[in-house]
């Protein structure tokens, strides 16, 4: 396991620490050069699996769609399906899911992305338990950027002849 893994998975505490979140992240902004004694799980196992499959799924259907041939339509076409049947199982689990899975623990909040992505760039930033403020911006913010994107090229598709 990667350490890039390892610190969404792990998170630092003191032995003997509580295991409640404030007192993981409290310790973990204190102890950032140190290996995790205790270990808290964030992502569970559906959202890992959805992801994955998400992007297996959406390189199929690029993959498929650039060679544009007839035998490559029933490929798309059943991605097509998948991506819509993966979408519709992540709607309701973020809903029903476990806690870091639900929609509500991710709230778009601008001045915390701002924040987020100064600390960034200045390498200061501090462990974060769940989505990354500016992650989760750009999540909710990048549907509306494309649902622009589509309107503007199919006004330019009416209008030119």
């Amino acid at each position: 396991m990667s350490d890039y893994n390892r610190t969404h998975l792990a998170r630092k505490t003191q032995p003997g620490g509580h295991d409640n979140e404030t007192e993981i992240l409290r310790t973990a902004q204190k102890n950032r050069h140190r290996w995790p004694t205790k270990t808290l799980l964030v992502w569970d196992l559906p959202v890992r699996i959805f992801h994955s499959s998400m992007v297996l799924v959406v390189g199929v259907a690029a993959i498929t769609g650039f060679l544009a041939s007839t035998w490559s339509h029933d490929i798309q076409v059943i991605a097509g399906y998948t991506l819509t049947t993966l979408l519709v199982f992540r709607l309701i689990w973020g809903f029903a899911g476990s806690r870091y899975s639900q929609f509500k623990t991710f709230p778009l909040v601008i001045s915390g992305a701002l924040q987020h992505l100064r600390e960034l760039m200045r390498f200061t930033s501090h462990p974060v338990i769940g989505h990354k403020p500016v992650g989760v911006a750009l999540g909710q913010l990048m549907p509306y950027g494309i649902a622009r994107a589509q309107t503007m090229l199919q006004l330019i598709r009416v209008i030119s002849p």
